[in-house]
C-alpha cells in the first residue's frame, strides 16, 4: 500500500479528466472515462491509502472489477496539466455505509449511483507537463 502525497490529493481533488481502465478475467481491457458528471465530483480522495470512483453508468467497469480487481486510472487537471496515475486494488461496494452516503449525495439530484469503487492504492506516479518534471 502505497500513501497519497499532499500535491496527488490535489491532483485529484480538482481534477478535469480521468480514465479508468480495468481488464476481465480473460483479459480484455476497458477504458470508461470519468469526470465528465460535474454536479458531484465522481471521483475523490478516501484517506491517505485510498481512492474512491462513483459509478453512475457503464455496468462494465464493476464486472470486470469483480472478476479482475485490478485497476488503473490516469487523472489530469486541465488548467494546470498536473496528473498523476493510479494503479491499485478495487473492491465494488453496492451496499453499506460508504456507499449509502455517497449515494445520498446524489439522489437529491436524481442521479443512481450503481456503485462506488474504493482503490486501495499500490503505485502511484504524478507529473506537472509544464515544467516537464516528474513530481511524485
Amino acid at each position: 500500500m502505497v500513501k497519497l502525497s499532499e500535491e496527488v490529493k490535489a491532483i485529484i481533488s480538482e481534477f478535469g479528466a480521468v480514465s479508468i481502465a480495468t481488464a476481465s478475467k480473460a483479459g480484455i481491457p476497458h477504458v470508461s472515462p470519468r469526470g465528465t458528471f460535474r454536479i458531484l465530483p465522481d471521483v475523490r480522495v478516501l484517506d491517505d491509502e485510498h481512492v474512491v470512483f462513483v459509478n453512475m453508468g457503464t455496468r462494465r467497469v464493476e464486472a470486470n472489477l469483480k472478476e479482475n480487481p485490478q485497476l488503473f486510472a490516469v487523472i489530469m487537471h486541465r488548467s494546470s496539466l498536473k496528473g498523476c496515475r493510479i494503479w491499485g486494488k478495487a473492491e465494488v461496494l453496492d451496499s453499506g455505509t460508504l456507499f449509502d452516503a455517497i449515494s445520498a449525495e446524489f439522489e437529491p439530484r436524481g442521479v443512481k449511483v450503481y456503485a462506488v469503487v474504493k482503490v486501495t492504492v499500490e503505485e502511484v506516479g504524478a507529473w506537472l507537463l509544464r515544467e516537464e518534471a516528474i513530481i511524485g
